[in-house]
């Protein structure tokens, strides 16, 4: 939702989070901001007239990146155009996410500003992504391109090291067959030598320099008539062997973050409707809002919806984490890509295409694919200079060799494996394709991750801050029992209280409602004067009398006397009041998640201190915290009273904050890592850095232990990457044979390891999409 801020409104102080920091964010309809300069100016274009315009969230399709080195020129160029607030580039996802003001960057100019750089764009659609299937046309030319590389390349090297043919007419097969390779291998060239000129030198550059200066001095050779040895085996060799790693490479990254397909892959492509009592199938795609499908055990289910008829057990452990299948009768919702494991349901459809359950998950694992977490800054900046430092090392390898007497081919031969040897490319995906990986990885264990921050921030928290109710207990409470006071009867407080909180998305107004409608009830209707105090208790005027429902707190502050009532021990209560006179109170109880002890213990075990923050009774919270043996807990906090105490711990370390409800979702937005339970509010769920579809509250455990195995990986990675091109450089230029007789590389072999090299840091990476959570 696209909103326009005037410069005298008055904003919202809620702490909330856009997509690309802590500046605003999109909580339920609503787009809050804070009254900050940076997050109000957004670019120079923006401010007209008084009224500020509010950035909007694109996406776009980049093809024809071959490296990180590729989507940082387009990221660095993206930046430099007008109106933009925000831009990150990802290779591994090959998606574009900016934030800009569409008026001044419209689409067609983000488009041709990509056009220049060598590589196409298109608006990204979700649609269009889900509906396409297969290997892409650009793929399948890169592999016929491979395949005419790989004979070429063979018959070059064959024609320069054989005597089959006469001299002559060898070298001119060499030139013909070496053509296609040159001509498959053209995109080096047309990106790289031009990228050179713009000061965004890539991998592409130090192949082009190094294939190209191969092939000019071959030309230079032949003019001369020095046709004793040439170097066109060299160049299709460089081309051929980085073309061929390029590929094995990009096979096994899109294997290793291709979550998102695999989520797609969860709605089946035909659906049977039941329509007028009959049975046909349609493609899935036709289905409706209100249709009646039938899913049969074995199948998945297609849609959001209710079950209208029959009954059977669906295997939710996508969405819940929790391995048993749970039972499903008339009147149960059900949630598309889940698998009916027995039974058959008819379900009436509620929500289709993008608008399921399913559709946000995929939306939100794709967003958080595409950002880039603090860590890969590093490499990011050493990659981008890292093929100029290359250049000189080359130029300098040649002027040494050629001053230490050596013969010009010796020392080209220096040059060319200096060139080709160099990996930038392994330190550019040292960091984001283990994040994409580790992102996906979690998806399909039912933890969203909005962000590759809040994925290498979990690693290191310090403090795991825990609401209670709903999140440590059930959040479906039982009520114990009514205490009534002299003049009162318990019928009628408990009618009242479930007239008060009818419609009140609460626990414990949840509870009274069930109870009364238990124990025949009439729950009154003509309810007047409703007011609510946050994290309090609502007041309200029934049949002429003014009722308060809510915390001893909430009595007090309007001077009615509680200590009448009895001690509550570890029941959560609801004190009520009639006409500024104590009636009494509504005692209930929850029990603690299974997983709740373990979570807890777990997190012990990581060294991480939990405490809980609740609104509710010092009693309750009490034994709660006994019970679970956390190293504290604050009680009665109001919705601000928890933001205080996540600010002050942030203050010593990194602090998770787990929460469901609304009154947690300001604390989820400023604790370092929000994390909100999957059955909880619209708003926790927008403040939240990631999101559990499920009830499990151990996923928390396994969020860390996620970040952890991640940050394992990037930093294996980072020192394989930064270690071989430590070791392969000197290498390469000779300088370990000048000084100690080692080996001699040729450009040939240097291409192949810097293949390699690449390609060890991805297969390293998919190691996530199996590990054990």
């Amino acid at each position: 939702m696209n909103q326009v801020l005037r410069a005298d409104a008055t904003f919202s102080t809620f702490p909330v989070r856009n997509s690309f920091g802590k500046g605003g964010k999109k909580i339920g309809e609503i787009l809050y901001h804070v009254p900050r300069a940076d997050a109000m100016q957004g670019t120079k274009n923006h401010k007209k007239s008084g009224i500020f315009a509010v950035a909007e969230k694109r996406v776009f399709k980049i093809s024809g990146m071959r490296c990180t080195a590729c989507s940082g020129n387009v990221e660095k160029r993206l930046k430099k155009l007008d109106g933009v607030v925000a831009v990150e580039v990802s290779f591994s996802t090959s998606l574009c996410t900016l934030d800009a003001d569409k008026k001044t960057v419209p689409d067609t100019l983000v488009i041709e500003t990509i056009a220049k750089l060598g590589f196409t764009a298109e608006r990204f659609s979700e649609t269009s992504d889900a509906e396409s299937g297969g290997e892409s046309k650009a793929y399948k030319r890169e592999k016929t391109a491979l395949v005419i590389c790989v004979v070429c390349a063979a018959a070059v090297m064959l024609f320069s090291m054989t005597h089959l043919v006469p001299h002559t007419a060898g070298i001119v097969l060499q030139i013909l067959f070496s053509l296609p390779v040159v001509i498959c291998g053209r995109k080096f060239f047309t990106r790289g030598i031009p990228a050179l000129f713009h000061g965004a030198a890539d991998m592409d550059t130090l192949i082009a320099c190094g294939s190209g200066s191969a092939v000019i001095y071959s030309c230079f050779l032949l003019a001369k008539g020095d046709t004793s040895h040439l170097y066109f085996d060299s160049c299709v060799m460089i081309i051929t062997l980085v073309t061929t790693g390029k590929f094995l490479e990009e096979r096994i990254r899109l294997r290793t973050i291709d979550a998102v397909k695999s989520l797609a892959k969860l709605i089946p492509e035909s659906v049977t409707l039941i329509e007028n009592g009959r049975a046909k199938v349609i493609p899935a795609k036709e289905m409706k809002k209100d249709d009646i499908i039938r899913v049969t055990a074995g199948y998945n289910i297609p849609a959001d919806g209710i079950v209208e008829e029959g009954s059977g057990w669906v295997d939710e452990s996508m969405f819940s984490g929790e391995t048993l299948a749970v039972e499903k009768y008339p009147g149960n919702q059900v949630t598309g890509g889940t698998i009916c494991t027995s039974g058959t349901l008819n379900i009436k459809v509620e929500k289709t295409g993008q608008n399921t359950l399913l559709a946000d998950i995929i939306k939100m694992v794709r967003q958080a694919q595409g950002t880039k977490a603090p860590i890969s800054r590093i490499a990011d900046k050493t990659a981008g200079v890292f093929a100029f430092f290359v250049l000189t090392v080359s130029m300098v390898t040649l002027a040494a060799h050629l001053l230490a007497g050596a013969d010009f081919r010796t020392a080209l031969n220096f040059s060319l494996a200096v060139m080709v040897v160099s990996c930038p490319c392994a330190l550019g995906l040292a960091t984001p394709v283990a994040l994409v990986s580790g992102i996906g990885r979690g998806a399909r264990s039912g933890i969203l991750i909005k962000s590759a921050a809040a994925l290498e921030k979990a690693c290191k928290i310090k403090y795991a801050v825990f609401d209670k109710t709903g999140t440590l207990s059930d959040r479906n409470l039982h009520l114990e029992k009514i205490v009534a006071l002299q003049g009162f009867d318990e019928n009628t407080l408990l009618s009242h209280l479930a007239a008060a909180e009818t419609g009140i998305s609460h626990p414990l107004a949840g509870a009274a409602l069930e109870e009364a409608e238990k124990r025949g009830i009439i729950v009154p209707d003509k309810i007047n004067c409703i007011t609510h105090y946050p994290g309090r208790g609502i007041s309200c005027i029934i049949d002429g009398t003014k009722w308060l429902f809510g915390s001893t707190r909430l009595l007090a502050e309007n001077n009615i006397d509680t200590s009448q009532l009895p001690d509550a021990g570890k029941y959560s209560t609801i004190a009520i009041a009639a006409d500024d006179r104590c009636a009494g109170a509504a005692l209930f109880s929850g029990r603690l998640k299974k997983n709740a002890a373990l979570t807890i213990g777990k997190l012990h075990e990581m060294k991480i201190k939990c405490f809980i923050l609740s609104g509710d009774r010092q009693e309750t919270v009490s034994a709660v915290a006994k019970e679970l043996n956390t190293d504290g807990f604050y009680a009665g906090l109001l919705p601000q009273d928890k933001l205080q105490y996540i600010n002050s711990l942030k203050e010593s370390g990194i602090t998770a904050m787990t929460g469901d409800g609304v009154n947690d979702a300001p604390s989820l937005a400023a604790a370092d890592i929000g994390i909100a339970i999957g059955n909880g509010s619209v708003p926790a769920h927008d403040a939240a850095d990631m999101v559990i579809t499920g009830d499990d509250i151990l996923s928390v455990c396994k969020a860390v232990t996620l970040s952890k195995r991640v940050m394992r990986v990037i930093r294996q990675n980072l020192f394989w990457a930064f270690f071989y091109n430590l070791l392969a450089i000197p290498l390469a230029s000779g300088a370990f044979h000048a000084l100690f007789g080692g080996p001699v590389l040729s450009p040939a072999v240097c291409a192949g390891a810097m293949a390699a090299s690449s390609l060890t840091v991805v297969l390293n990476a998919a190691r996530l999409k199996g590990i054990k959570l």
